[in-house]
């Protein structure tokens, strides 16, 4: 999931700023 956000996903993104 991190690895997609880094992609630039706006649905990924929220679930990073869960993890940090």
């Amino acid at each position: 999931m991190v690895k997609r956000s880094m992609a630039g996903d706006s649905s990924t993104s929220i679930t990073l700023a869960l993890y940090t």
